[in-house]
């Protein structure tokens, strides 16, 4: 997955600061078109900003063709028929007795069985669905991914990210620099996407594609900022991971909005 140096990132040692504020876009008699929230509330994690996303329905997402990468903008679109079943089981675990923890689990199960059998970056399945539609040269409607069965962890993480909403679970999306020291190797650094919600007082980590991070604890990660380790705090649905690893730094992109009109397209695209 491709870092463009242009975009900005968050070191995790700038996170206990609060500043938040909402941009308003106008261009000529069009009025507003596009609203873009740049926060950093980022200490206990309570408000949208521009390192944590809660993505709408409707919102074009940015992919990483435009920064030399394969992947074409996502057009978020719950509405269509391959996320019926999806919504149908989000909805039995909302209503479930279950925990916040054990509801997160079965969600990330469900992603997972989604992306059962195309879940590798050099997938045939997955890269010819990108390649059609850059050829197109229009956004993916994330629908489908999951009609394909395809999907890294950025389609991933969106998915997830929406059927946690769905199923009554406040959470956000992230996008992060993540380093991996595997045994006798070199750490290996890319970027990743996740979905953190919060129980009992602590920021925990979804994740249906990478099982080093999945119920383990953003928090002791922030507190050991860029130091590989083997990190501690983990919720029962975590598997036991011995490799060293960290996040570096949250990434302010991708960026979305939901258009207005056409001239919002025109905005983002530059």
């Amino acid at each position: 997955m491709v870092v463009h140096p242009v975009m900005t990132s968050l070191r995790l040692s700038q996170i206990p600061i609060f500043a938040f504020f909402t941009s308003f876009m106008t261009l000529g008699n069009f009025g507003p078109i596009c609203s873009l929230f740049f926060g950093i509330s980022l200490a206990y994690g309570h408000s949208e900003t521009e390192y944590f996303r809660v993505i709408p329905n409707g919102a074009i997402v940015e992919g990483s063709a435009r920064f030399s990468g394969l992947q074409p903008d996502y057009l978020i679109d719950t509405e269509a028929e391959e996320f019926n079943s999806l919504f149908r089981v989000a909805e039995s675990i909302r209503q479930s007795k279950d925990s916040i923890p054990e509801k997160v689990s079965l969600l990330v199960q469900e992603v997972r069985r989604v992306f059962s059998r195309h879940h590798d970056y050099d997938d045939p399945v997955y890269l010819d669905l990108l390649a059609q539609y850059r050829k197109k040269g229009t956004e993916i409607p994330l629908s489908k991914y999951v009609q394909c069965g395809a999907g890294v962890c950025r389609e991933n993480s969106l998915i997830l990210h929406l059927l946690m909403r769905h199923a009554g679970i406040s959470n956000f999306h992230i996008y992060a620099k993540i380093m991996v020291a595997y045994d006798g190797a070199n750490p290996v650094s890319e970027d990743h996407g996740f979905v953190i919600f919060k129980f009992r007082n602590e920021r925990w980590i979804a994740d249906s594609y990478f099982k080093q991070f999945n119920g383990y604890s953003f928090d002791e990660f922030i507190d050991h900022q860029s130091e590989l380790r083997v990190p501690l705090r983990k919720l029962p649905f975590a598997v036991e991971r011995f490799e060293r690893r960290t996040i570096v730094e949250l990434n302010s992109y991708p960026k979305y909005f939901v258009p207005k009109n056409d001239s919002c397209q025109i905005l983002f695209s530059q």
